[in-house]
């Protein structure tokens, strides 16, 4: 069989596991709890490791946000250079939204890499603050704040997708931690390095147990159209060179951590 293009579905894991988002309609989306409301009110933070094919939909894929009804706040993925794309942070306010992007030639595409926004929105002078890969990212404002932030009470999360699905990622998202607490940088490279941090987590997507439950909390995810598969491109072309039939089984070593994988393949 000629090698080509391959899609590499997971049997058996326990490395990180995606979900895994078309460009176009995908969603996962977890209603409103009054425990995720406002994180940003007390410096919130959210983590979470993406595999960007691209920049997404019109050209601002999105991370996470809470930006249904009146909206408040969205993180996405940004048009870039090159083989990169950006971070994107909005926030909604009374007069005027904020925008900030993070350093250009941040985030490879193809690649599996962690980002971590944090944010104290108690003053609309302050800035969202980026890392990459456990790294600092610098911020550049690209619209200034103006009047008091538009609550997110009220609204649902929103995975890889805007409310009304016109902002939808292409690729992959996993491990989203939701913390009502400024992580600093200690712990943000402990999360890098695959370790967990405790203090003001609310919750965890991790997609471990092939579904799209919160693993720390109680709210649970509802999913629209993306599917559970590990994004890993290293595989995907080993695979693709070496199968010889159109569903072959393998077992592959060196993952993540060192960790087994069984994975089935299939010919797309």
């Amino acid at each position: 069989m000629v090698a080509g293009s391959v899609v590499v579905s997971i049997t058996d894991n326990i490395s990180k596991k995606c979900a895994v988002f078309d460009g176009a309609d995908d969603i996962i989306t977890i209603a409103d709890s009054d425990t995720h409301n406002n994180i940003f009110d007390e410096t919130g933070s959210i983590s979470a490791w993406i595999y960007a094919e691209s920049s997404g939909e019109t050209g601002l894929g999105t991370i996470i946000e809470k930006d249904s009804v009146a909206g408040s706040w969205i993180w996405n993925v940004a048009t870039d250079v090159g083989a990169f794309v950006k971070m994107r942070f909005l926030q909604r306010a009374a007069t005027t939204t904020g925008t900030w992007n993070s350093a250009a030639g941040a985030i490879p595409k193809r690649t599996l890499t962690h980002v971590v926004l944090t944010y104290d929105n108690t003053n609309a002078a302050n800035a969202p603050v980026f890392y990459v890969n456990g790294a600092l990212s610098a911020t550049t404002e690209t619209q200034a704040r103006v009047g008091a932030r538009l609550t997110d009470a009220g609204q649902p999360i929103d995975l890889g997708n805007s409310s009304v699905k016109s902002r939808t990622f292409d690729g992959a998202i996993t491990d989203i931690r939701y913390f009502r607490h400024t992580l600093t940088t200690a712990e943000i490279t402990t999360l890098y390095q695959g370790g967990n941090v405790f203090t003001g987590l609310i919750s965890v997507w991790n997609f471990r147990d092939g579904s799209y439950n919160d693993s720390y909390g109680a709210n649970n995810g509802t999913n629209d159209g993306t599917y559970i598969t590990i994004m890993e491109d290293q595989i995907r072309t080993q695979i693709s060179s070496q199968r010889v039939t159109a569903n072959d089984k393998y077992m592959c070593a060196g993952l993540i951590g060192g960790q087994l994988v069984f994975v089935s393949v299939e010919e797309t």
